[in-house]
């Protein structure tokens, strides 16, 4: 069975987020000053919309979206649960690690200033939390089909 507009969207999504934030990832290292990490996320989040807007439009000009149905919602509702505990699950690893310094701990990245290092750890955690999200969309219809 084909995969349905929203299976392909949910697709595009997890495509898109891995490749522009493995440049990301691989761009961060060197991202130290709260004005290098603000410009390196603005332009990998520019990369993300530019090429979703592109491609997603492309994919409803051959694929026409269903109307969405109580299995759509409850699909979306299960995804959005799973990137909730993703989300709260991240976000307590930030706060860990700002206070690791703190407590005398080794910090997550040596080197680099505490701010730096929790913009880099906050987007990574909303990138796993869409990730999540996503690939549990993907799960579901698959499942579902």
């Amino acid at each position: 069975m084909s995969p349905t507009a929203k299976e392909l969207n949910a697709w595009v999504m997890t495509v898109f987020l891995l490749v522009v934030y493995a440049g990301y990832a691989a761009d961060a290292s060197g991202a130290v000053t709260a004005g290098s990490v603000l410009s390196l996320v603005f332009r990998s989040t520019l990369y993300l919309v530019t090429g979703l807007i592109v491609v997603l439009s492309a994919v409803r000009l051959f694929r026409r979206p269903e109307r969405e149905d109580e299995r759509d919602r409850l699909i979306a509702l299960r995804a959005q649960r799973n990137a909730y505990f993703v989300a709260m699950a991240g976000i307590f690893l930030v706060f860990s690690a700002l206070m690791a310094g703190e407590i005398g701990v080794q910090p997550v990245w040596p080197g680099m200033p505490p701010v730096a290092a929790a913009m880099h750890l906050l987007l990574l955690t909303m990138v796993a939390a869409e990730l999540t999200n996503q690939v549990s969309r993907i799960v579901a219809y698959r499942r579902s089909s």
